[in-house]
C-alpha cells in the first residue's frame, strides 16, 4: 500500500513532494523515519474535489448512491477494519497559530462499513466549513483505530516554551 490517485500511505517516500497540509506532511515525514505512526493513508484534497464533494452536501435521497460512488472512486485501500478519519486541512498545526479542536475528528469508524466510512468522511470534510480563514487543502487521514489507555492534546506556545 503505497499510492493511489486519490491517496497516499504514510509511509509512502515520494510523499514528500506531494502538496498536503502540515498535520499529514509531519505524519508522513516521522513514518519515513522509522518512527511509530498507526497504518494509514492520507485521502488527498484532490479526491474530495473530484469525487467526494457529493457527499459533503446535504443527505437526500441520492445521498446513499453518491457516497458509494464516490468512495468507489476513490479507491481507498483497506487500512485497518477500525479506523480514525481526522482532518488534515491545509490551515492547521501551523507554528504561528493552533486550530486544535476546530475540526472534526471521527473515531472508531469501521472501515468497511460504507455508509459510516461515508458519514465520517463528510463530518470532516464539512468541519472545514467551521474555519474563519479559508481552506485551501482539504486533505483526510484515514488510520489505524489505536485504543488508547490514555489520551490528550499538548501544544505549545513560543513565548513559554522554556517554562
Amino acid at each position: 500500500m503505497k499510492s493511489g490517485r486519490y491517496w497516499f500511505s504514510l509511509n509512502y517516500s515520494a510523499a514528500a513532494h506531494l502538496d498536503m497540509g502540515a498535520k499529514a506532511e509531519t505524519l508522513c515525514r516521522a513514518a519515513v523515519h522509522g518512527l511509530r505512526v498507526p497504518k494509514g493513508i492520507v485521502i488527498r484534497h484532490e479526491g474530495w474535489l473530484e469525487q467526494a464533494q457529493s457527499i459533503s452536501g446535504a443527505k437526500d435521497s441520492r445521498w446513499l448512491a453518491n457516497a458509494r460512488q464516490a468512495l468507489k472512486a476513490l479507491e481507498i485501500p483497506d487500512v485497518a477494519e477500525r479506523v480514525a478519519v481526522r482532518s488534515a486541512f491545509s490551515i492547521q498545526d501551523h507554528p504561528e497559530e493552533t486550530t486544535a479542536t476546530s475540526f472534526d475528528s471521527k473515531l472508531d469508524i469501521e472501515q468497511r462499513d460504507i455508509v459510516a466510512l461515508a458519514e465520517a468522511l463528510r463530518a470532516v470534510w464539512k468541519s472545514a466549513e467551521n474555519s474563519p480563514q479559508t481552506v485551501v487543502r482539504r486533505d483526510v487521514l484515514l488510520m489505524e483505530m489505536v485504543k488508547p489507555r490514555v489520551s490528550g492534546l499538548a501544544y505549545t506556545q513560543r513565548d513559554f516554551e522554556d517554562d
